[in-house]
């Protein structure tokens, strides 16, 4: 039961947990899509396990894309923490961000954007990192 005070953090739970929803489905795209393919027919024809099959090819394959748009869905949500806050009346660096652009204080608004473009690169070096973690392919020199 959701109280009449809780109700924003309700909306605000629902909203973000959509972006789950998206993840599921690609990854349930891009999984069914890599179970087609001619090497899992081969560990087929091995006599692996199914389980095995998804858990140690399939899944290995298929998570890539799931893992940068992890990345683009993280960044998206601090950059749109401003809009998110300013519609939940939540305090936090949004607000304080949309308060430095209506008083044109600049070197806070710089900050922020120094915050920001700091948090998206280490976003794409941990998406690198991981790569390379899951795919033996990929190597970080």
């Amino acid at each position: 039961m959701v109280l009449p005070g809780e109700f924003q953090y309700w909306q605000l739970s629902q909203w973000i947990f959509g972006y789950f929803g998206i993840l599921i489905r690609l990854m349930r795209t891009n999984l069914s899509d890599t179970l087609k393919k001619d090497y899992i027919r081969a560990c087929r024809a091995k006599g692996l396990p199914g389980f095995w099959i998804v858990l140690k090819h399939g899944m290995k394959n298929a998570i890539l894309p799931v893992i940068t748009q992890l990345s683009t869905i993280c960044v998206s949500l601090l950059c749109g923490s401003a809009v998110i806050e300013s519609i939940f009346s939540i305090k936090g660096i949004g607000e304080m961000a949309l308060e430095a652009v209506y008083t044109k204080d600049l070197p806070l608004l710089q900050c922020f954007i120094l915050v920001l473009a700091c948090f998206v690169v280490i976003m794409n070096l941990l998406v690198d990192l991981i790569y390379s973690m899951v795919d033996a392919r990929i190597q970080l020199k």
